[in-house]
């Protein structure tokens, strides 16, 4: 089966240490994962999850900031390394069902053969693409 390819935005500031100081100026903090959704795993469960594969952080602030004061932020909070995580099929399906393109891209099949590449191989090559090129 081929890979369907998506990028999902995670908020995921609840899980950050954020300054009381910083925390007046970030607005969110999210995670960007990637993950095939024609690859589910069952976690233990009889339910199905998707595979994330952590990419980035993106900090969201707050209007007017200045660049100086984003940088920073950023500096401080969005190089932290994230962790590859699981997800319930209903959650991520909703919010790609939502629709807001702020939190998902589709990048479909990457067009590349399974007996040419393995698996893991094409699913990291599709993973330097979009840390390289971040569209959300």
């Amino acid at each position: 089966m081929p890979i369907n390819a998506w990028l999902i935005a995670l908020d995921k500031t609840h899980e950050y240490n954020i300054d009381a100081e910083d925390a007046l100026h970030i607005e969110k903090v999210e995670g960007v994962y990637l993950f095939d959704r024609n690859q589910v795993t069952h976690c233990g469960s009889t339910e199905p999850f998707y595979d994330l594969r952590y990419l980035y952080t993106i900090i969201t602030v707050v209007d007017g900031l200045s660049d100086k004061r984003r940088e920073e932020l950023e500096e401080k909070y969005a190089y932290e390394t994230g962790n590859d995580c699981y997800a319930h099929t209903k959650l991520v399906d909703s919010i790609i069902e939502e629709g807001d393109p702020s939190l998902v891209e589709q990048y479909g099949d990457p067009g590349v053969a399974f007996e040419n590449v393995e698996y893991d191989d094409q699913m990291y090559a599709v993973g330097e693409h979009y840390v390289c090129n971040r569209p959300l």
